[in-house]
């Protein structure tokens, strides 16, 4: 489940002032008229390739380098 949540939004606003989200808003996203984050609400497991990798190091061997696997309960 995924749902669209307005930059102005007082959950993001708290995020953006603990400085929690500098990594991903330095580029101007926050002055686009439209903006907006996505939140996802993964259920089941989700399987992630690379985060935290080094590229050689994904090259050589995708599969078996920063592959992580989390599982997260299910929705009630």
């Amino acid at each position: 489940m995924a749902d669209a949540i307005a930059i102005n939004d007082p959950d993001v606003i708290e995020l953006l002032a603990a400085g929690k989200l500098k990594d991903i808003t330095g580029h101007g996203e926050l002055n686009m008229p439209d903006g907006c984050f996505v939140g996802i609400c993964p259920t089941g497991t989700v399987h992630s390739f690379g985060p935290g990798a080094k590229v050689l190091d994904l090259i050589r061997d995708p599969l078996n380098s920063g592959a992580h696997s989390f599982d997260f309960a299910e929705a009630s």
